[in-house]
Parts: structure tokens; C-alpha cells; sequence
């Protein structure tokens, strides 16, 4: 009998040894090793605000960049732009973004919303002068809002931007170069500006808008760019008065 009653006092010994080396680990012990989570990031700190409005930006220059397009589209085919417009819109609304710069947020959907406002009453077939400035000017209100916000979070000095899309027409107003020599076409309407090109002779083009004194007609190169020639150098055919008025203004904060 000692030989077996030896067998199962081992195996007894055995079953001992190994439960006990299952034995939960004392919570005092755990919670040494236990990790400390990393403190949440600060997105308004000046390191981090930067990356923050740089996602705003990116949708405010898609919006500038699609605007732009609108102002060499015709009235009536303004419906596809205006929709892109509304698409950039909702996504700026959609962003998310730090509670500091909520300001600055809903200035920029405001002001995208103004001018979606404003090509849509456009598109509707709204051509009077005072209808359209007065709407223009609230959209020009409201992006000066945005920018001097946006210029305030980073601390920047604020720079005004000069107002350069004109509305999209119906008016025909054909400019020719009826004379020998080439006619020179600027970036801005100015005589000071850049010469970015010339209007060869027998060359003809379709102006989009006018300065407010109709010394000088905007031309559409493509969809993103024109360029301005004096009026006085060109021969013009169709209603001046009725382009829309272009002006190169900058704004005080």
C-alpha cells in the first residue's frame, strides 16, 4: 500500500504546485503596470491651430477656385456650379473643428452661403444692378468677417484681399482690335498692372464685365483666369452699361 499511498501524495503535491502558480495576481500588483493614458491634445494650442484652420482653408480655396469659374459662366448654365458650391458648403459645416475657432467657422459658411445665395438669385434671371451690389457687397462683408477672424486665431497681421469675380452675364459685348498694333492686356485694370499678353491685330474677344467708369472690359482667357484691356484701345460692340461692374476693392477690418 506505501508504494501507492506515496503515488497520489505526489500527484496531490503536483496539482498544488501548479494551481498555485494560477493564482490571480493581487490588484496592488496590476495596477503597476497599468499604463497612464496620454493626455488629450490641446487643438487650440499655437502648435496645433495652424493644422486645424489649414483643414478650412483647404475648402475655402476649392470654394475661390469654383467661384471663379462662375464668373465666365454663362447665366443660364449656372446650376452645375452652383451646386458645387453648395457640395463645398456642407462639407465646411461638416468639419470637425475645435471650439476656438467656431468663430471663424460659421463667418466662412456664412459668407459661402451668401454668395451661393446671390448666384442662385443670378441664375434666376435677377439682372438689376442694385439687387445684384447690394448682394455682392453683403458676401464681400462677410469674407472680410472670416478673413480678420482667421487672421486673429494665428495671430497674423490681416491683409485685405482685393475683390476680383465679377458675376456671370448675358450682356454680348464684343471687343475687337481694329487697328494695326497690338493692344496690350493686363492682370488688373490698371495701366500700372502687369502685361500678361496682347490682343493681335484683327483679334476679337467677348467681354464679361466692366469698371464702374467703363474705362476698362474684363476677358475670359479660360475658366480660372482673364485679363483686362482699355477700353479706349479697342472697338466695342453691344451695351457696355449693362456688363456687370467689376471692382478691385480692398477693404479696411
Amino acid at each position: 500500500m506505501r508504494p501507492k499511498l506515496f503515488l497520489s501524495l505526489t500527484l496531490v503535491t503536483i496539482l498544488l504546485l501548479v494551481f498555485s502558480g494560477c493564482t490571480p495576481t493581487p490588484a496592488s500588483t496590476l495596477a503597476a503596470f497599468t499604463q497612464t493614458p496620454p493626455p488629450a491634445q490641446d487643438r487650440c494650442s499655437a502648435e496645433n491651430l495652424p493644422g486645424e484652420i489649414a483643414k478650412l482653408d483647404e475648402l475655402t480655396g476649392e470654394f475661390a477656385e469654383v467661384l471663379e469659374l462662375a464668373g465666365v459662366t454663362p447665366q443660364e448654365q449656372l446650376a452645375p456650379v452652383i451646386l458645387r458650391l453648395q457640395d463645398i458648403r456642407r462639407s465646411a459645416e461638416k468639419l470637425d473643428l475645435p471650439e476656438c475657432t467656431a468663430t471663424l467657422k460659421t463667418s466662412t459658411v456664412d459668407y459661402m452661403n451668401q454668395v451661393i445665395s446671390y448666384l442662385t438669385l443670378f441664375m434666376g434671371g435677377t439682372n438689376a444692378a442694385d439687387v445684384i451690389n447690394n448682394e455682392l457687397a453683403k458676401s464681400d462683408g462677410l469674407k472680410t468677417a472670416y478673413e480678420t477672424e482667421r487672421a486673429r486665431l494665428l495671430n497674423v497681421a490681416y491683409e485685405p484681399q482685393p475683390t476680383r469675380t465679377p458675376l456671370p452675364t448675358t450682356v454680348v459685348v464684343t471687343v475687337s482690335n481694329t487697328g494695326a498694333t497690338e493692344i496690350p492686356l493686363y492682370d488688373l485694370p490698371r495701366d500700372t498692372a502687369t502685361v500678361v499678353g496682347s490682343m493681335q491685330p484683327g483679334g476679337q474677344a467677348n467681354a464679361i464685365a466692366r469698371t464702374a467708369d467703363n474705362a476698362w472690359l474684363l476677358i475670359p482667357v479660360s475658366e480660372e483666369q482673364y485679363v483686362c484691356v482699355q477700353t479706349a484701345l479697342v472697338t466695342v460692340t453691344g451695351a457696355v452699361d449693362q456688363l456687370p461692374v467689376f471692382e478691385e476693392t480692398v477693404q479696411s477690418p
